[in-house]
């Protein structure tokens, strides 16, 4: 995006920046929250206005305050009342930051918008895509492997449950995910969500050898490999120009003769996979 000139669009821009960094910590849904226990005086009754489960309010809550720098409630015991739940001033500080800042985001989308009204054909990049494509980015982790996708399937059981992800067309990714997690995270069928996997989590067999009780078995081609002292790292192409990164013992490269080009099979248990919403 081109650099904006006026000192409107100026202020709008580096709103988007701040915005976007409080992005992963942040959201609509945690902001509403927030705002209910300052008006209702109590997290139970905060989520009940939303509305919300207790323990889900409680669940956001404490995710929340094991990312923040400093405590956002304040918990009251006894009274009239019974008790009650406060924000603190760093809480409400943080609030109004990013209510100023979604503000300063409309303002310069509604600069915008009549230039985002030229037709557009398929390919080009939407305005919700490209949103969608910047909270993906913001999203930091040690797994080297990260793919983005639309939830096709859930199958439900009585303590896990088994998430099938679309990366790419016709290749899908398993994932199992405690009931417990799958509740606050709120994902169905169509929800955009991130895959992420370790790399030293994938086993590379040869293209016709598959593992037993492993969900994920993917056919790929080796890209890269980059050798090492004990362990060789490997990076292989799958379908939809996606790419997975491997680290394989240097014994079994060696046995297994890979090379760039060369044909194998990766995988990967479900329990391996975690699932990220953005």
């Amino acid at each position: 995006m081109g650099k904006i000139k006026s000192s409107h669009h100026t202020a709008a821009g580096h709103g988007n920046i701040a915005r976007s960094q409080l992005a992963p910590f942040l959201s609509d849904h945690r902001i509403k929250l927030l705002d209910a226990i300052h008006q209702h005086g109590s997290l139970s009754a905060a989520a009940r206005a939303l509305p919300m489960s207790y323990k889900a309010a409680w669940d956001a809550l404490d995710a929340m305050n094991n990312l923040a720098d400093q405590p956002l409630v304040v918990k009251h015991s006894g009274g009239k009342q019974g008790g009650g739940t406060s924000l603190t001033r760093y809480a409400l500080r943080l609030v109004a930051l990013y209510k100023a800042l979604d503000q300063e985001y409309q303002q310069a989308y509604q600069q915008l918008e009549p230039k985002l009204h030229a037709p557009l054909s398929e390919d080009d990049l939407h305005v919700a895509q490209y949103r969608q494509l910047l909270r993906r980015m913001s999203v930091r982790s040690s797994a080297r492997n990260q793919l983005a996708g639309t939830v096709v399937a859930i199958s439900l059981g009585a303590v896990n449950s088994l998430v099938k992800v679309e990366v790419s067309e016709g290749v899908i990714i398993v994932a199992m995910i405690s009931c417990e997690s799958l509740s606050p995270l709120s994902i169905a069928v169509g929800s955009q969500v991130l895959c992420l996997i370790k790399a030293s989590h994938m086993m590379v067999q040869p293209p016709n050898q598959h593992q037993l009780f492993t969900n994920n078995q993917l056919l790929a081609k080796v890209a890269r490999i980059t050798k090492g002292a004990v362990c060789d790292d490997i990076s292989m192409t799958i379908a939809g120009q996606k790419t997975l990164a491997a680290v394989v013992p240097c014994e079994t490269v060696a046995s297994l003769a890979l090379a760039e080009s060369s044909q194998v099979t990766v995988s990967f248990s479900a329990s391996s996979v975690i699932v990220c919403c953005y």
